[in-house]
């Protein structure tokens, strides 16, 4: 069932499922009273830091890291390479949930300063993070249609490339995420202030809430 899904001995002290419970039964109805709000009175900003976003965005990285012990499929090892299915999960889900979560922060305006000289090389690591993921699931999808050519009773054809489409649905869309974050190492804080267009789509709330 669902509930034993969700609420499962695998998830220590259920660490996992509580703090997705906080971030998602929170953070939602946040999100659309903040847009309530601000649409009713533009001119009051929209709040993109304090204690309670704060507590969202921990919440969120807890829940995200409490996923890698559990994200084990062909092995018992954490974090093993040759498990591919649960790289999808630990870099796919953890990585990416993480790399999210890192650019809300970047824009919130609680973002620390002695963190900006290191934009680049940050871009560069979730870049990686986010190449990575789609390769592992390509690779993954290689080794399955391999797989069905030498079982006896063979999935179908049709069946497989359904399967093949939903996997790159679920991977190679997070790329796009790149060109957007794009602007953080390569534009900067200063950026943001600087042409109407930039003051119109890129003001820090309106890109904070889209992440």
């Amino acid at each position: 069932t669902v509930r034993r899904r969700l609420w499962t001995r695998a998830d220590f002290m259920h660490i996992h499922a509580v703090s997705g419970a906080y971030f998602l039964f929170l953070g939602i109805p946040w999100l659309v009273y903040s847009h309530v709000t601000n649409a009713l009175d533009t001119s009051v900003p929209m709040a993109t830091s304090g204690p309670f976003l704060t507590s969202l965005l921990v919440a969120g990285l807890v829940n995200a890291l409490s996923a890698v012990p559990m994200s084990k499929f062909n092995s018992n090892k954490m974090l093993d390479m040759r498990d591919l299915k649960a790289n999808g999960f630990t870099f796919g889900g953890t990585g990416l949930t993480t790399m999210c979560l890192y650019i809300a922060w970047w824009f919130s305006g609680d973002y620390p300063d002695f963190l900006r000289p290191f934009d680049i090389p940050i871009f560069l690591f979730w870049a990686l993070v986010c190449a990575g993921t789609t390769a592992n699931w390509e690779v993954m999808l290689q080794q399955n249609f391999q797989a069905n050519e030498r079982r006896r009773v063979k999935v179908p054809e049709k069946e497989m490339r359904q399967k093949a489409i939903l996997y790159r649905l679920a991977s190679w869309p997070n790329l796009t995420q790149l060109s957007f974050m794009y602007s953080i190492p390569f534009g900067g804080a200063a950026s943001l202030g600087q042409g109407p267009v930039l003051r119109a789509f890129l003001s820090p709330r309106r890109v904070f809430l889209f992440v």
